[in-house]
């Protein structure tokens, strides 16, 4: 009896060993068929991919191919001795032209001090081949423009707009400035780090002279403690103080100039120690001016620590 049942248990192990070595073959066969599948919808995603990637491409092809205009482009050539101007070559390629047409630049003048009104001009392009047309013009460095393409022909006027250059907003939006004030009881520690930035600088990279124009030659920091200007700093006579200084780097290949500013300590005047100064209550405009002879002014955005 005892040697049966012994018989009988070695046989339900033997037959459970048996059900889990089929059971690990059939997992082991579902896991490499998951497997396969899971490789073959990769590939699938893969193929949509690139039917997606050749869609894409293809319809940007037929709308180039089937706009009218091309492509176009401005490369800047040179700047007068006295700063006021801008010398420019405009390029541009159409896809189709009628034949025997006339092609003209409009060029749409925002005034500075009437931001509503443009003034038009039209200007005549000269042909370099039955699609390519080119023409060198000058522009004040005073102003923003619009662009626009107009062609004539016996039958019919067509145009088109091109978009906008903004010469003068490029190179007054070049200065930007940090600034963080460590406040306490008695006064506060100020950092400024004025950024003369690579902005402007796409109209005067090609000559160093030019690119040395931008350079600040005064920068001064006014603080309004409630309202009321509390103290000017002269910016750069700080930089010659030890833990100030005044460098250039590159960034993109071009090069611009960073004045960091670190004053010592700043003590309320007598009329303010026994108020209470909140952050609200300061207020400070920064004011600089280039060597061309521009003035950059406006009122920094503080971080308090």
């Amino acid at each position: 009896m005892n040697k049966l049942v012994k018989l009988s248990i070695l046989a339900v192990i033997i037959l459970i060993i048996f059900m889990d070595i089929m059971q690990y073959k059939r997992v082991s066969s579902l896991e490499e068929q998951i497997k396969c599948h899971k490789d073959r919808l990769n590939q699938a995603i893969l193929s949509i991919d690139d039917m997606e990637d050749s869609v894409i491409t293809s319809l940007k092809d037929f709308k180039l191919k089937n706009q009218w205009i091309r492509n176009w482009s401005i490369n800047y050539k040179k700047i007068s001795k006295d700063f006021e101007t801008i010398t420019l070559v405009f390029s541009l390629d159409f896809n189709t032209l009628k034949k025997n047409s006339k092609v003209y630049l409009r060029i749409g003048r925002n005034l500075i001090s009437s931001p509503e009104n443009i003034a038009w001009e039209k200007i005549e392009l000269h042909c370099e081949n039955a699609l390519h047309f080119k023409k060198e013009i000058n522009l004040s460095m005073k102003e923003n423009y619009t662009l626009e393409i107009i062609a004539e022909d016996e039958d019919s006027i067509r145009s088109a707009e091109l978009g906008e250059i903004n010469i003068n907003d490029d190179i007054m939006e070049r200065i930007d400035t940090e600034v963080e004030i460590n406040t306490h009881k008695n006064g506060f520690n100020l950092f400024i780090v004025i950024h003369n930035s690579p902005k402007g600088n796409r109209y005067f990279s090609n000559n160093r002279v030019m690119s040395d124009i931008l350079k600040l030659k005064t920068a001064k920091a006014y603080i309004y403690v409630k309202d009321k200007l509390f103290r000017e700093i002269d910016l750069l006579r700080e930089c010659e103080a030890e833990n100030s200084k005044r460098y250039e780097i590159f960034e993109y290949d071009e090069k611009y100039e960073n004045i960091l500013i670190k004053t010592k300590d700043i003590k309320y005047e007598q009329e303010y120690e026994n108020h209470l100064i909140n952050e609200e209550d300061i207020k400070i405009i920064i004011k600089a001016e280039d060597k061309l002879g521009i003035v950059y002014e406006k009122e920094a955005e503080i971080e308090f620590d």
